[in-house]
């Protein structure tokens, strides 16, 4: 009687090791599609931006800074003078 119930329950550790085994291929390769999908999204996203040119800045922008005397390198002067200003 005991080698019966050792022999299912050596049948049931067997059974139950497969399934893991089984489960965790499963669960790799739905990574695998998960992270496929991702570098898809990431090609689209790359692919969708790209068209764009980059943000040169507003009108309103670029006015002050042809306004401001600090664009032309006369920084230390100008902080000199403001400064003399407010004293």
């Amino acid at each position: 009687m005991l080698s019966f119930f050792q022999a299912i329950i050596g049948d049931m550790v067997s059974l139950v090791t497969i399934v893991s085994i089984l489960a965790g291929i499963i669960k790799v390769f739905q990574i695998a599609g998960s992270i496929n999908e991702i570098k898809d999204l990431l090609v689209d996203i790359k692919r969708n931006t790209s068209d764009y040119p980059t943000p040169r800045g507003s009108a309103e922008t670029r006015r002050f800074s042809e306004l401001d005397p600090r664009a032309d390198g006369a920084n230390q002067e100008y902080s000199a003078a403001a400064l003399e200003q407010e004293l």
